[in-house]
């Protein structure tokens, strides 16, 4: 059970089931997490909007590579698990799930992206100089630099919202890959 209660659509008040409708024009349904976030319609909104402009030029399959590192680091039951099925729903392999889970990939331009995204983590945004010059060396270009700024950005958000809301995952559990001891 969430340890926020989600919203009784029914009873919500006009901004409420705008909000609803556009997530549901958006995504086709209403996932357990926005039906926390509609506790505030402008949260959910604002989530709506920025989830909706990072599809910028990362593929899908590299946003949700980024976004199962993420949940793993942060150990987000929630994210991981929806983003696994991200993942395999946009055709990556389950291996190439786990590796980059540990923030790693055999494919070069994933490496980079998954290395920085890492440093964004770990180093909550500090990355150096050099970290940045060797993700340039690695091909990245400036705007897909700041996309995964923001696609990390965007994940840690729904991360610590779902770990705080303990929101009920809605495909199957995903073991974190350590103990958390």
């Amino acid at each position: 059970m969430s340890r926020i209660i989600p919203v009784n659509v029914e009873d919500g008040n006009k901004r409420t089931h705008e909000v609803i409708a556009k997530a549901q024009s958006k995504y086709g349904n209403v996932p357990p997490m926005m039906n926390i976030m509609v506790n505030s319609p402008s949260l959910l909104d604002g989530y709506i909007d920025f989830s909706s402009a990072m599809v910028g030029t990362l593929p899908r399959h590299l946003r949700e590579l980024i976004a199962v590192a993420v949940a793993e680091y942060n150990r987000c039951p929630y994210c991981l698990a929806s983003h696994v099925v991200g993942a395999q729903r946009a055709g990556v392999p389950d291996d190439v799930i786990f590796e980059a889970r540990q923030f790693r990939s055999s494919e070069p331009r994933s490496a980079a992206i998954l290395t920085l995204a890492r440093l964004i983590v770990t180093q909550r945004g500090h990355v150096t100089d050099q970290e940045l010059a060797a993700a340039r060396a690695a091909g990245l270009t400036e705007k897909e630099i700041v996309e995964v700024v923001g696609i990390v950005v965007l994940n840690i958000f729904t991360n610590y919202f779902n770990i705080l809301a303990e929101t009920e995952p809605e495909h199957p559990i995903v073991p974190f890959l350590t103990s958390d001891s």
